[in-house]
């Protein structure tokens, strides 16, 4: 998300936007925002806001003309106003790669001939991890299989888990994969609704024509709750760790610092 200064600069680009139409026949397609009126473009300048404040979307590297000619690409990218206009869409399910990942088979040769790591290796081959999320009520679940999706136990993974991962790797690795599907799954969603939004403002602009004044109908706004909220494995992790913490201190100045295992 941008600063409040880098937000007032991308909206002060919008009203100083000289790239606009002084006039339009009435059903004449739209295809850039060039062939927007003045007041038309104005109209959309609460979806300008909706889009830099999107959750999720890294735009710190970029500049604020950047972010503005970014904004319309994302418009009339393959779109004409003639076009059907995108309707509201719903949030795409997980996908099931999001909660399970491969450890994968350990490369061979990686340990000595006659190893109990090595038996194992060649007999059971990849290991899944599957991390069971939920962002409300802030728990994690872990649970371990085989290739034949047989549970594998945490006492039995030493010898399971490829050459040079750990629990804690592997753990890592699930979360930075569940959120980063996460963050796309949910930014190109709220994209798809600001875009959407705005489409539909422009094709009943094209078809009224200027003399409209780039009236806006409720349906064409953002509704409350429209644009979701980015909950991320990592967040979580990080206060409920924090939390953690946080007990165990206090169970150890109770106990006088002395931990019993």
């Amino acid at each position: 998300m941008l600063s409040d200064q880098s937000l007032a600069s991308v909206q002060r680009l919008l009203h100083e936007d000289v790239d606009f139409a002084r006039s339009r026949t009435v059903t004449a397609a739209i295809s850039k925002h060039g062939q927007l009126t003045r007041f038309e473009k104005m109209r959309l300048g609460d979806l300008l806001d909706a889009y830099v404040e999107m959750p999720g979307q890294d735009l710190k590297g970029s500049t604020p003309s950047e972010i503005y000619k970014e904004f319309f690409g994302h418009i009339f990218k393959s779109w004409v106003s003639t076009q059907t206009t995108n309707l509201r869409t719903a949030l795409p399910s997980r996908p099931t790669h999001q909660t399970r990942i491969e450890l994968g088979a350990p490369q061979a040769g990686s340990t000595p001939q006659g190893t109990r790591r090595s038996y194992d290796e060649m007999m059971y081959g990849p290991v899944f991890l599957s991390m069971e999320f939920d962002p409300e009520e802030e728990t994690f679940a872990w649970t371990w299989y085989d290739g034949d999706n047989n549970t594998i136990k945490r006492k039995n993974l030493e010898v399971r888990l490829p050459r040079g991962t750990t629990i804690k790797i592997a753990k890592r690795t699930a979360i930075e994969n569940y959120d980063n599907i996460e963050r796309e799954r949910i930014t190109s969603h709220n994209r798809t609704q600001i875009i959407g939004a705005a489409r539909r403002r422009i094709s009943k602009w094209a078809q009224n024509g200027p003399e409209s004044g780039g009236h806006v109908d409720g349906e064409d706004k953002l509704k409350p709750g429209e644009i979701l909220p980015l909950r991320l494995a990592s967040d979580v992790w990080l206060k409920t760790s924090k939390d953690n913490a946080d007990i165990a201190a206090f169970i150890q100045s109770r106990r006088g610092g002395t931990a019993h295992y």
